[in-house]
């Protein structure tokens, strides 16, 4: 994931992580002169990178404190994404990168999208809370253009050739 970022960051970027999980992609991107913080419900941290809890909803940062704001299979942890998401723009000055699962529109792709998720998050760890809540792309774009971000790239992301979720990174600017 770590070759997936580097490309969208630049030399002294000050990055805020949510949902950090353990910041080992931090640990890796910060040797590349990038000021990484994480953010998470819960503390997997096992870096000596800056870290903080927060309730899920309200990140504890000041507006536009940070250049880039890495969101990683996250939202679709939200009941409704769209006050985190707001907290994410507002945190950030220039640019949102998303990886996620995103939906194509069949009830056979949600079906597995959502056997997907549960089944990762209940071998990961039994209280993340996972309600599902995926979105399409178009959905993606729509949910960041109403906050004046736009979509400058976008990947899907074939984690192996049976893979039947759809995951990808979508990449937002200002």
């Amino acid at each position: 994931m770590a070759d997936l970022i580097i490309p969208h960051l630049s030399p002294g970027d000050k990055v805020l992580d949510v949902g950090c999980g353990d910041l080992r992609i931090g640990e890796i991107l910060s040797k590349n002169n990038i000021n990484w913080v994480g953010v998470d419900t819960l503390n997997y941290n096992r870096s000596n990178l800056e870290f903080h809890t927060f309730d899920g909803v309200k990140l504890p940062f000041n507006a536009l404190e940070f250049n880039v704001v890495l969101v990683a299979f996250v939202f679709h942890h939200c009941d409704d994404c769209k006050p985190l998401l707001s907290e994410c723009v507002r945190v950030s000055s220039r640019r949102v990168i998303l990886f996620e699962d995103v939906l194509n529109g069949s009830s056979f792709n949600r079906f597995i999208t959502n056997f997907h998720d549960q089944l990762v998050n209940w071998i990961i760890d039994k209280r993340i809370y996972c309600p599902c809540t995926f979105k399409t792309q178009d959905e993606w774009f729509e949910a960041f253009r109403a906050h004046g971000f736009n979509s400058t790239f976008t990947q899907h992301l074939k984690t192996h050739s049976l893979a039947m979720v759809d995951q990808q990174l979508l990449v937002f600017d200002r």
